[in-house]
């Protein structure tokens, strides 16, 4: 009786319990903010309320909006509530506007939660975001595993016999019946995870080896025939990445992770030898047949030859460009080959202890795992990351046959004795069999569910996203879009940066956490030309990747072959896509013409994320080149416009400049007689008034001239597009920009190759000219008064054209007026190799006589120090501006060859003198032929005129070419100091619970070289941010972004950063104050995610520091590192003040290794050190996942110090 009645009971509390769960009340937290949030607060938010409705708050959702009111909700009545009506089928519009309508589900719970009462059971019906109730990652599927997890297979070898198949699995070796495919005995019991197993040539000996990473390599030997254990043995120093039988089948070679390989006495367990000369991990070691040679490749990207008996080195193979995996000798130890990263296979032919390289073949698309030799010695089998096998012919290396695409990495490979089978091992447990002759698959097994691998914790790595597929759409129709990358798989949302592009996430049955599939609906009115993608994921905002919209359907979407089978051939107008799979890959097209054409091609790659180094040959049937684009480095995709001279067929050849290739280098190219601008002129047109327009082009319909008025309020120096419409109503395929000048803007109009001829130009004002032959050059002349500065500025490559332009001022009398005298006094040399003429860093011979802010003059360029040397190892780091170095005085960067002379140099007025002795001065005149990081090669000059006068401006091509294509426009104005502020990223993800950081970076215009404070200001709540400044003279600072546990993982893009400066004759805040607003991603963008806890953290102590000029003080930092993560951690310090640095830095900087938490470290301010509060940063690196983890913000006081680090002048360098 008492158990009946308490079963009773307890069914009568489960009755109870559906029946309460059924009438729970709906939680607007929980049930509706998700809906609002990923549905509606898009359009309406603080920052952008569409129809006057903001849902940021609950408060404000009550309000409603411009046409409900208090209507938007009335609690109790869904049907009187304007927000239920207007989510319904048949509403007018119905909402979410132009997005997919609310499920039946949805809506109901809507109308349930207003019928409730429409209550809130959030915090504050006032100061609650209402993203800020909802974290998408709570949203995300949670996946159980279904089946057991197998070892992954990582090693396979056959019984002499053909009987068993051994498998290395986890930290077990499965024997397989090679007939039956059944499990027939697993040896276990070793001593940490298996990498490599062996059978003996005799068939009597199994061996399996491997060992714990970083502690030991071990090897197990077991008796084939009893399945009983012989020997342990251990003796590398870390794990055992592969071993190989000797013919004998008495001694064994095992290859380690510890830069070593060994020999070994089987029947003793004793090691014979070590041998040592790989400078990094080894990876395979094989024998060949004869016993007396070795071969082992490694990381060190070498494959070497030994003498066994001896255990002598006989030759070091270097011609793999990256760390070798695998090795093996071909039929009768003849050859021997080897693979890994470079993706290649390399064969040598072997010859009295010595080898040379016979061929190298592009093997697979990633990197090569394993290579196995049939007993034949006519075939080759090569595994690879790309989830390939293959089958290749020796000694030719051509591809015979390659099997199906294998489910995972391939890491097993095994040919049975016989030579019909090749047995594939795979990283995900399952193998598989195929015959060797047809390559058809035999059989498929998977690892029993007897040993599951535990679950490891996961690295957390940035969002990346990978160019889509398709690569582009026609405006007006779907198309289902496959989007991969890190964490594309958990995305909550595709953004767009334009209007005319919807797109719906559609999730897997069986989600990949790296692949995700939209439904893109591209709208008919949506822009031609290439529009930006990005997806907000729990790890942050991807990288945005191209998607080109066309205006129809492509003619042809074809996939171009190689040279060798004969060209494509198509008819234009078309679209060709193609890729360029390998290096030296050529892909030809062939199509029909006719005398007179005027074709347009046109190349999409780099624009589209593409690598490819575009070069686009056209030629007749004769092989006659009648066009090529010549590839110019640092410019965009090719295109080429051609006038065909005869009728007949036409073949367009397409490959990488730089002979590079691989899958991912792809193009578009559209082909055919397309309207193209060639020549725009003049380049400059007056703000504010109406300017006509010379346009030069093909296929342009007889369009000459185009009238162009731009605002008053234009910014002047800006360049716009200028309007082309064409009188069937289309525009060319490209655009052409003119710069927009105050006063008169003329136009060169007699011969003015001498000062004595130069034409007027107004002050201010602009003329537009042209570089019309080799070595032509142009003057003009201005009046300047003395103390009133003036710049000169060319606009010529921002423009389109092909100019490399050098400017200089010369006197009435055509004399190169001088700027200053750099006196010599110190001398050093350009050390260890050749630099460029971009990167900040050059090497050194010496540097005890320099000191951080002096100015050295390197051949013709003037520049400044930003850091000495860490090391000899390092090099000096000298101004830069986003990377790229900086010249002073209207000096340009130049290239430097080793053990040029470096003179540190002091800065003085023309004319002055100086004692006899020593190095003479250099008097620099007023010349420039590169303006800057932004100038794309145009000059500017900033000019003092010595007096009152006429003086006359100099135009050249400093290549001393010219031609119809060479145009400019000069502009000459008075200054406006000012800057231009950017951000690194505009969608940052901070870690909850740590800090990131963002840098904002600046142009300086016109001499302005004043601080600028930084603020942020609309973030979202749980973030905050630590005000920076930009110092004087300094164009980039960090601001540190943190979020607290309760922020939200997704807010809208509501935050702004601010620049805030002092104009230069100002010493005070005022109206007149330099400001600019960054608003992230404009209207659309600007997300910041707050992403998982991150894989470290980074804390210093003291968290606030104070350092007087020439003082020395200490801190320690501490690394905290996550569970997944356990490697070494490099630490860069960030954002300190000019003249505190580091200095304790070793050859590998600030760095924590694997075995240590706490690294301490000095700071040092130089004696000329500046007063100053600012924070710094610590960021350390997990360098597996690719993520830098900044400490929070570390504020550092600078006392008063000794002044300024430049060298005593009377001259500003800039």
């Amino acid at each position: 009786m008492f158990r009946l009645s308490f079963s009773l009971l307890l069914l009568l509390q489960a009755v109870t319990a559906r029946g309460d769960e059924a009438t729970a009340p709906v939680s607007f937290r929980e049930q509706v903010a998700p809906i609002l949030v990923r549905s509606c607060l898009g359009c309406h938010n603080a920052k952008k309320a569409e129809g006057g409705l903001n849902m940021a708050t609950f408060a404000l959702l009550q309000k409603g909006g411009e046409s409900g009111g208090e209507l938007i909700l009335e609690p109790g009545d869904p049907e009187a509530s304007q927000l239920v009506e207007l989510i319904r089928p048949g509403a007018t519009p119905r909402m979410p506007y132009k997005q997919p309508p609310l499920s039946d589900a949805q809506i109901k719970t809507l109308e349930r939660w207003v019928k409730e009462g429409a209550k809130f059971d959030g915090p504050s019906e006032t100061e609650t975001p209402i993203a800020s109730l909802v974290d998408p990652l709570r949203g995300l599927r949670q996946v159980a595993l279904e089946a057991p997890v197998a070892e992954a297979l990582t090693a396979l070898a056959y019984s002499p016999d053909g009987k068993f198949l051994a498998a290395a699995a986890g930290r077990n070796v499965l024997l397989f019946g090679a007939e039956t495919g059944k499990i027939e005995a697993t040896l276990s019991g070793h001593p940490g995870p298996l990498t490599t197993v062996r059978i003996s040539p005799d068939g009597r000996t199994l061996i399996a080896a491997g060992g714990r990473p970083g502690i030991d390599g071990s090897i197990t030997v077991w008796d084939l025939a009893t399945k009983s254990k012989r020997h342990e043995i251990q003796g590398h120093k870390d794990s055992i990445l592969d071993a190989a039988f000797a013919p004998d089948s008495r001694r064994l070679a095992t290859a380690s992770y510890d830069r070593e390989i060994k020999l070994w006495d089987l029947n003793e367990g004793k090691e014979l030898r070590t041998l040592k000369d790989h400078t990094d991990a080894v990876y395979a070691v094989a024998f060949a047949p004869n016993g007396a040679l070795l071969a082992s490749a490694g990381a060190d990207r070498t494959v070497k030859l030994w003498d066994v008996p001896s255990g002598r080195r006989l030759k070091t193979l270097s011609d793999a460009t990256a760390e070798l995996y695998s090795v093996t000798f071909g039929p009768g130890g003849e050859t021997v080959m080897a693979g890994g990263v470079d993706r290649s296979i390399h064969l040598w032919r072997v010859a009295q202890q010595d080898a040379s390289l016979v061929k190298s073949v592009f093997a697979h698309d990633a990197a090569i795992l394993r290579l196995v030799v049939l007993a034949d010695g006519k075939t080759l089998v090569s595994s690879g990351e790309d989830n390939d096998v293959k089958l290749w012919d020796l000694p030719t290396l051509t591809t015979r046959k390659a099997l199906s695409e294998q489910a995972d990495w391939p890491q097993g490979l095994a040919l049975s004795p016989d030579g019909l089978r090749v047995a594939v091992g795979r990283f995900d447990g399952s193998l598989s069999f195929y015959e060797t002759t047809t390559g058809k698959p035999i059989v498929t097994m998977n690892k029993p569910a007897d040993a599951v691998a535990p679950a490891k914790p996961q690295l957390v790595r940035n969002a990346t996203l990978n160019p889509p597929s398709p690569r582009s759409a026609v405006r007006g129709t779907s198309v289902r879009m496959v989007l991969t990358g890190i964490g594309a798989g958990n995305s909550t949302s595709i953004v767009f940066t334009e209007p005319g592009l919807t797109g719906t996430l559609v999730r897997a049955a069986k989600p990949d956490p790296n692949r995700l599939e939209v439904d893109l609906v591209v709208a008919a009115d949506a822009r031609v030309g290439t529009h930006r993608l990005g997806l907000i994921t729990p790890l942050g905002v991807s990288l945005f990747q191209s998607l080109i919209i066309s205006a129809r359907p492509d003619v042809a979407e074809l996939d171009p072959k190689d040279e060798a089978l004969g060209a494509k051939s198509f008819s234009v107008p078309a679209t060709l896509t193609g890729v360029i799979e390998r290096p030296g890959d050529v892909d030809r097209f062939r199509f029909e013409a006719k005398a007179g054409d005027q074709l347009v091609i046109e190349m999409q790659a780099k624009s589209l994320g593409s690598p490819l180094f575009g070069l686009v040959t056209l030629e007749d049937d004769a092989g006659h080149v009648l066009g090529e684009s010549a590839p110019v480095e640092g410019a965009g995709d090719p295109r080429l416009n051609v006038t065909i001279p005869r009728d007949g067929h036409v073949h367009l050849k397409v490959t990488d400049a730089d002979y590079a290739g691989s899958p991912g280098h792809f193009y578009r190219i559209e082909v055919g007689q397309l309207p193209y601008l060639t020549d725009l002129f003049p380049l400059g047109v007056e703000r504010g008034r109406q300017s006509t327009i010379q346009v030069q082009g093909a296929n342009l319909q007889g369009f000459s001239t185009v009238s162009m008025t731009t605002e008053a309020a234009a910014e002047l120096g800006s360049m716009p597009a200028v309007a082309v419409v064409l009188p069937d109503g289309t525009s060319p395929v490209n655009r052409r920009t003119i710069v927009v000048g105050e006063g008169r803007q003329g136009v060169e109009s007699s011969e003015n190759d001498r000062a004595d001829r130069a034409e007027p130009v107004a002050v201010p004002g602009g003329v537009s000219g042209r570089i019309e032959r080799a070595g032509d050059v142009d003057h003009f002349r201005f009046e300047a008064k003395k103390g009133e500065r003036l710049i000169l500025e060319v606009f010529g490559r921002r423009l389109g054209t092909s100019i490399d332009s050098a400017l200089e001022i010369l006197d009435e009398k055509g004399v190169a007026v001088p700027r200053a005298v750099l006196r010599p006094l110190d001398q050093t040399e350009v050390a260890f190799r050749e630099h460029d003429s971009s990167k900040p860093g050059i090497r050194l011979t010496r540097w005890g006589n320099l000191a951080v802010g002096d100015y050295v003059l390197i051949g013709r360029e003037l520049t400044r120090i930003r850091l000495l040397p860490r090391n000899p190892d390092d090099d000096c780091t000298f101004w830069n501006e986003r990377g790229q170095r900086v010249a002073f005085l209207g000096t340009t960067p130049e290239h430097h060859p080793m053990s040029q002379p470096i003179y540190k140099v002091s800065i003085h007025p023309p004319g002055t003198l100086f004692p006899p002795g020593g190095v003479s001065p250099v008097t620099l005149t007023y010349r420039n032929d590169d303006g800057g990081p932004d100038s794309l090669k145009d000059s500017r000059l900033t000019f003092d005129p010595p007096a009152d006068g006429v003086y006359v401006v100099r135009i050249e091509d400093v290549r001393g070419l010219g031609g119809e294509s060479f145009g400019y426009h000069l502009l000459v104005r008075k200054p406006r100091p000012r800057f231009q502020l950017s951000l690194s990223t505009e969608n940052p993800s901070v870690p909850r619970g740590g800090t990131t950081l963002v840098t904002a970076t600046i142009s300086r215009f016109d001499g302005f070289e004043g601080p600028v404070d930084l603020t942020v200001d609309g973030l979202p709540p749980g973030l905050t941010a630590t005000p920076s400044r930009i110092e004087p003279e300094d164009f980039s600072a960090s601001i540190g972004l943190s979020a607290d546990a309760s922020a939200p993982a997704y807010s809208p893009p509501t935050w702004r950063v601010t620049g805030r400066a002092k104009p230069a004759s100002s010493t005070s805040l005022a109206e007149g104050d330099l400001v600019q607003v960054v608003d992230p991603g404009g209207a659309a963008g600007g997300w910041i995610v707050v992403s998982p806890e991150p894989n470290l953290r980074v804390e210093a102590a003291p968290s606030r520091l104070r350092i007087q000029p020439g003082q020395e003080v200490t801190m320690s930092l501490t690394v905290k590192r996550a569970p997944q993560f356990a490697g070494r951690v490099p630490i860069e310090i960030r954002n300190l003040p000019q003249g505190v640095r580091v200095l304790n830095v070793g050859l590998n900087g600030v760095l924590i290794t694997e075995t240590q938490t706490e690294r301490t470290i000095s700071l040092y301010a130089e004696p000329w050190a500046t007063a100053t509060e600012r924070p710094f940063y610590a960021v350390g690196k997990a360098e597996a996942a690719g993520t830098e983890h900044s400490s929070a913000p570390i504020d550092l006081i600078v006392g008063s110090g000794g002044g300024s680090p430049q060298i005593s002048s009377t001259a500003k360098p800039r």
